[in-house]
């Protein structure tokens, strides 16, 4: 069973993520979680992440459309600890 959890990641410091050759402003952005159920011995234990999906803004002259990256959880981990470090 694979369940979704989104949630809103404010940054306060622009980042960069390895795949994308971009760098993004402070802000807000959705991000939307992939977790697989982990059983073990017939009830569940816990949930393993399988994949982040985060929605980047777009240029406001192309308003309506929207635009979404892949990001490694581990790698938006990353990016969350080091922007939360002053």
């Amino acid at each position: 069973m694979i369940r979704t959890n989104a949630k809103t990641v404010t940054f306060c410091k622009s980042f960069i993520l390895k795949d994308v050759d971009e760098v993004f402003p402070a802000g807000s952005y959705l991000v939307e979680v992939d977790e697989e159920c982990v059983r073990g011995g017939g009830s569940i234990i816990g949930y393993k992440r399988l994949l982040a999906v985060m929605h980047l803004p777009v240029p406001q002259s192309l308003d309506g459309l929207t635009r979404a990256v892949f990001v490694d959880p581990l790698e938006l981990d990353a990016v969350i600890a080091k922007d939360n470090i002053r």
